[in-house]
């Protein structure tokens, strides 16, 4: 059954947010694809209201049974969709920000980890939309999202700057490999002089700056 959405975002996606389409998710997520039968899912919101720019995110549990297996298994994954008709999705398909972002998890950080055998982010499933993105459930491995406005305590923050660390490492190392796939994705594309909106973000920063002062 289907959860009841928030906003007509939401309910623009529900055509192809369907049983179809997370079966051939579930059939990529086994070594070899099996048949599966979905028994039931549901859909919430990711994140509060509030908390995305770009995109609209979901949160997918599904209850699913597989030959073989007498018990049925269930998976959670996170969906990832752009939003239409705003300026920053206009700013954002301008600069092919959602399209770099695929590249990231599913070709940067994968080459990324194996150089230095550390997890960077969640696993990206294969998906018949290329207008979707759909990611690991972090949360059933005991992960949260803090409140963004609340301070991490020195822990979380050690931690960060350790993560940052072995992400910079290995960016240097796969870089010296692959420096085109690298400088691709890091080709910068909102801070550009004469850029596309080199307006907008000027004024951006000039009320930011302003703020903190």
């Amino acid at each position: 059954a289907l959860s009841c959405f928030q906003g007509q975002m939401e309910r623009n996606y529900e055509a192809w947010l369907n049983k179809d389409f997370l079966t051939t998710i579930l059939k990529g997520t086994e070594e070899c694809e099996v048949e599966v039968e979905v028994i039931d899912f549901n859909i919430h919101s990711a994140v509060p209201p509030g908390n995305n720019y770009t995109s609209s995110l979901y949160r997918v549990h599904v209850r699913y049974r597989t030959p073989g297996l007498p018990h049925e298994q269930s998976k959670s994954f996170i969906v990832k969709v752009p939003i239409l008709g705003t300026f920053l999705s206009d700013f954002s398909e301008k600069l092919d920000l959602f399209n770099k972002e695929k590249n990231v998890y599913h070709d940067l950080l994968p080459n990324m980890e194996n150089k230095i055998k550390v997890k960077f982010g969640p696993h990206i499933f294969a998906t018949p939309l290329n207008t979707a993105i759909v990611l690991q459930d972090l949360r059933e491995n005991g992960y949260s999202m803090c409140d963004r406005f609340n301070q991490l305590d020195f822990p979380h923050c050690k931690k960060v700057i350790v993560k940052v660390a072995e992400f910079h490492a290995a960016s240097v190392v796969y870089h010296c490999e692959n420096p085109s796939l690298v400088e691709t994705v890091a080709k910068e594309l909102v801070y550009v002089k004469n850029g596309a909106y080199e307006k907008e973000v000027k004024n951006w920063v000039e009320k930011s700056v302003t703020a903190i002062e």
